[in-house]
């Protein structure tokens, strides 16, 4: 009996040891209703997202006449199913069971007011729909947040690597795309096509001579859906306005809109593009052009029969 009574104490002992020990730390975790959401804003109300990454370094996107732009300088198009995408995550975010709560362990998974790795506001007008700081990664596609105000720390399923403060992260790469419905009349260096009744036709062919339609429906779709990667700033284009044009070709669309896109070679993974009318200098892959610029009068052309007979011989 007297064994039982001094192991009895003995685990009293610890389990106030314990107890003490969770109250000190503030390493605690709570209860909770499973199910509740963080947020209560609707989407589609959504007039503004602020991401502030943890040099600084901030980006925000708004909403104008129902369209996403990056506030900017040139007030670029943002891609509207990445923003789409990020406010449903964001709104469908449910509480999860606290892994912290204390200021200390608020600054060691970085989601303290001044440490952190991102942290996202989300505004519907002048109010205040989630605020919400970003830190360390318990794992592959979640981080530790917590939210503005509170003290409990949880782990979500986040991507630092998705709230980028990043023009190359939120704009649209389409934003230079032209349907082909629309564009009338192509003008490269040594060739010209013109659309008739529909049909792309190559000028200056002689009557002996087919035009390659395969060659032609490609290198249309290559100009028409030319994609980006982002806008440059002013220190990534030194020199490449003076450089000598890599490739320069002229669209003429239906409304009698010409735009001319001029590239130039400043780096050896990319180019740099400027159109006419436009205020920004753009980054493209250095394999998109190079695919356009290998497309020559000739490839558009069919082989002559009779010249490859003679050939032959």
């Amino acid at each position: 009996m007297q064994r039982i009574i001094t192991l009895a104490g003995v685990l009293l002992i610890i389990q106030i040891g314990l107890v003490f020990y969770a109250n000190t730390t503030g390493e605690r975790y709570e209860a909770f209703s499973p199910g509740g959401t963080l947020f209560t804003f609707s989407p589609e109300s959504v007039s503004s997202i602020t991401f502030t990454d943890g040099n600084e370094q901030q980006l925000a996107l708004t909403k104008e006449n129902g369209s996403w732009q990056l506030a900017v300088k040139s007030a670029l198009p943002a891609d509207e199913s990445s923003v789409k995408q990020l406010l449903e995550k964001l709104a469908g975010l449910k509480e999860s069971l606290a892994v912290a709560n204390s200021k200390e362990a608020a600054r060691r998974f970085k989601v303290s007011k001044d440490l952190f790795e991102r942290h996202v506001l989300v505004k519907q007008g002048n109010e205040i729909a989630a605020d919400i700081y970003i830190g360390t990664s318990p794992g592959i596609r979640h981080v530790h947040a917590r939210v503005a105000g509170q003290e409990s720390i949880m782990s979500l399923p986040l991507s630092s690597f998705d709230l980028s403060p990043t023009v190359e992260n939120w704009i649209n790469k389409k934003m230079l795309h032209v349907k082909e419905e629309d564009l009338q009349r192509i003008t490269v260096a040594d060739y010209s096509l013109a659309k008739k009744d529909g049909k792309w036709l190559l000028n200056e062919v002689s009557e002996n001579q087919k035009v390659n339609s395969e060659e032609i429906k490609q290198l249309v779709d290559k100009l028409t859906g030319l994609n980006i990667q982002t806008v440059l700033d002013e220190e990534d284009i030194t020199g490449a306005v003076v450089d000598e044009p890599h490739l320069r070709y002229t669209l003429m669309l239906k409304n009698n809109e010409k735009r001319e896109y001029t590239f130039t070679k400043p780096d050896e993974e990319y180019y740099v593009l400027r159109v006419s009318g436009l205020d920004p200098y753009f980054k493209i892959g250095k394999w998109i052009v190079d695919d356009i610029a290998a497309i020559t009068k000739d490839k558009l052309l069919e082989p002559d029969p009779a010249k490859e007979e003679n050939e032959g011989e």
